[in-house]
């Protein structure tokens, strides 16, 4: 999703990809049993700031999922945070 957004941005779609795909994508992490619990909110603030890094200059540079993690992890906004902590508890798995 990461790459679609990327090319949805190089065609000048950054609306799109703000209300679309990247709820989608904060959603696939926050499901992910893949993504280490402690490492979901960095990802999604680094894809966020990423994306919306490239949609701000109109024209980026493709980069690998593995590279924007590799990124400095951006300032943190109270929106963000509380929509990234109410995402967090809808998708916790409650143990039996």
């Amino acid at each position: 999703m990461v790459d679609q957004a990327q090319d949805a941005i190089s065609a000048g779609k950054y609306e799109p990809v703000k209300t679309l795909l990247l709820p989608a994508i904060k959603t696939a992490i926050y499901r992910s049993p893949d993504v280490a619990k402690s490492d979901r909110k960095p990802m999604v603030f680094k894809i966020e700031d990423y994306l919306r890094e490239i949609g701000l200059q109109s024209k980026g540079e493709r980069r690998s999922l593995y590279s924007i993690m590799q990124r400095p992890l951006p300032q943190i906004d109270d929106e963000t945070e509380a929509e990234l902590r109410s995402l967090e508890t809808l998708f916790e798995y409650k143990k039996i």
